[in-house]
């Protein structure tokens, strides 16, 4: 052995120093096989660990860490691929290497091995050299694949930091436009509106007071713009702002806006709940009823339906929310154009909801359309 170390000089293999860090297990239940793989790994500064058994291997595998573990197959008791079977199945130990050691040169006996989840198969007696190169590749392989693991896992904690941000920042987008809405709603209620109604007010104090036929013509004419206009804005922000979402919650503001699609564009749609809504986050009941209500609008504009249905459902930790009719599909693939539908449409409704942790899907055909919203109560850690 002294001969075929000597032959190999450490100039071509690295320093020693290259792999002083670099632990190695060797399970094996002869000790000759220990002493003559030990001396030679030692003699290339490796760090050596020893087992002689197969469970031994195992509590040592946990307690070192090693880079590489060398396994005999054929041990008393448990056996080399019962080991590494329970090496595989540890999720402590699971990613370190495996080159099982055997005298058998069977091909049944190789396959069997890799399947147990080793990364080789050396026969013995074994070559000192080829082993000595087999053990550099696999732990300098391993030691790449736990550095990529690693950086993984970091960019995995880095994604989920942005992800968090995102949601955070699409929920206080969803709340900051609901907002403006209520104010712009009130400012509609405090001023315009009011000032209409009182110019209305005016308005038929005049006619009643005048006699000319033709002043009183004209003053009913204006006063009746006044009160169309006033219907427009009463309107206008009902859809900025309906009070029924604050006052009553979801449940039956999706009740109005089924009520509100039938009698402004007699389109009857139906409206089930599963379950008494209470107790949402504000940014959850926001942008579930204005999706549900842009997803409405696209049944009255696009879809020709001549019905339809919002139905609310709730399943463990999440809340859903149905919207259905029965006009004209469209090709969901278009979604990933951002001009479809344009505004708060379906591809914003998708960004929106996802953002939030939810999930749209969307089935749709010459038979109709059925969206589902989902949105989970309680946001992720």
């Amino acid at each position: 052995m002294s001969a075929v170390l000597s032959s190999i000089k450490p100039n071509d293999l690295l320093v020693q120093e290259a792999y002083k860090d670099c632990h190695i297990l060797i399970i094996d239940d002869d000790l000759d096989n220990i002493r003559v793989l030990g001396h030679s790994l030692k003699h290339f500064g490796y760090s050596v660990h020893v087992a002689k058994s197969g469970p031994e291997g195992l509590t040592r595998a946990v307690d070192t860490k090693p880079q590489l573990i060398l396994l005999d197959l054929m041990m008393p008791g448990m056996d080399g691929y019962e080991t590494c079977e329970h090496l595989k199945n540890n999720p402590r130990t699971k990613h370190i290497p495996v080159i099982f050691l055997s005298s058998l040169d069977e091909k049944e006996a190789v396959i069997k091995g890799f399947r147990k989840g080793a990364v080789d198969f050396i026969t013995k007696p074994y070559h000192q050299e080829e082993l000595l190169v087999r053990v550099r590749t696999h732990t300098t392989v391993g030691s790449m694949h736990k550095r990529l693991r690693q950086a993984v896992k970091y960019q995995t904690r880095e994604l989920q930091k942005a992800n968090t941000t995102l949601a955070g920042l699409a929920s206080e987008l969803v709340l900051s436009e609901e907002r403006q809405r209520r104010e712009l709603a009130s400012n509609l209620h405090d001023s315009t509106i009011q000032k209409l109604a009182l110019a209305r007010i005016q308005m038929d104090a005049i006619a009643s007071r005048t006699g000319d036929d033709s002043t009183r013509f004209l003053v009913e004419r204006a006063t009746e713009s006044v009160v169309e206009s006033l219907g427009e804005l009463r309107s206008l922000m009902f859809d900025l702002s309906p009070p029924v979402l604050y006052e009553l919650g979801l449940d039956r503001a999706l009740e109005w806006l089924a009520d509100e699609t039938e009698k402004r564009w007699h389109i009857p749609i139906e409206h089930k709940s599963q379950t008494v809504l209470s107790d949402l986050p504000e940014e959850t009941v926001v942008l579930l009823f204005r999706s549900t209500r842009e997803l409405v609008m696209n049944i009255v504009k696009h879809a020709e339906a001549t019905g339809g249905k919002i139905q609310t459902m709730v399943d463990d930790n999440w809340i859903s929310i149905l919207v259905e009719d029965n006009g004209w599909g469209f090709n969901p693939e278009h979604l990933a154009e951002p001009s479809m539908m344009g505004g708060f449409g379906l591809f914003s409704i998708k960004q929106r909801i996802e953002l939030l942790g939810g999930e749209v899907h969307i089935k749709s055909g010459n038979s109709g359309t059925c969206i589902t919203l989902n949105l989970p109560l309680v946001a992720d850690d």
